[in-house]
Formats: structure tokens, sequence, C-alpha cells
């Protein structure tokens, strides 16, 4: 999947994670020039108008958050008939790898 398009304009750099309802990737943006990360519902989910809903108000409420300990949203879309956000992209480890690793309370 590395370097094909995503949603027609963005180059997939990998996958970053999976959950129920929606799949994460690492991608690049070559109009804005910069590494995002892309949460694009699941496409079982497409057809079901309660979740896209609740999806694209995740969206929404994300990007209405300014703080520096948070992700920023840059855009909320829908290509043909999927449905995602595109967020800042944060290089670094996964909360689940540094609680592992050791990661105390205070940190």
């Amino acid at each position: 999947m590395d370097g094909k398009l995503l949603f027609g304009k963005y180059e997939i750099k990998g996958k970053l994670g999976q959950g129920g309802m929606a799949i994460v990737y690492h991608a690049y943006d070559p109009m804005l020039q910069r590494d995002v990360a892309i949460k694009a519902l699941l496409p079982k989910f497409k057809k079901s108008v309660d979740i896209v809903k609740m999806f694209l108000r995740e969206g929404q409420l994300m990007a209405k958050l300014d703080d520096p300990h948070i992700i920023k949203v840059f855009e909320n879309a829908k290509y043909k008939d999927f449905f995602f956000y595109v967020m800042e992209y944060v290089n670094g480890s996964t909360l689940t790898k540094l609680i592992r690793e050791g990661l105390s309370y205070d940190e």
C-alpha cells in the first residue's frame, strides 16, 4: 500500500493502527507538503447513517479543540463514498508501547 494514493490526493506511507470502526494511516499531503494522519471509517460502516454521523461529529469536535497537547484536525471529508478526517501527524511511540516500556504515572 505504501506510495499509493488515498482519497485522490494523499500518498500513503503506511498503516498506523486500526480499531473497531476505523483505520488510521500515515500519509503525505503533497499540496501542503507535510506528513498527516488519516482516520478513515471502515467501509462496512459507510451505509450506517448513525455511525457516519457519529464519525463526522468526532472529527468536527476534535477540530474545535485548540491545545498544544491535542492533535489538530485539518480536514473532515468524504471522497466518493468513504468518510475520513485528516489530522496532524506526530512521529513517536504509541501510549501502549510507552506503558509497556515502563512509563511512570507522573510521565
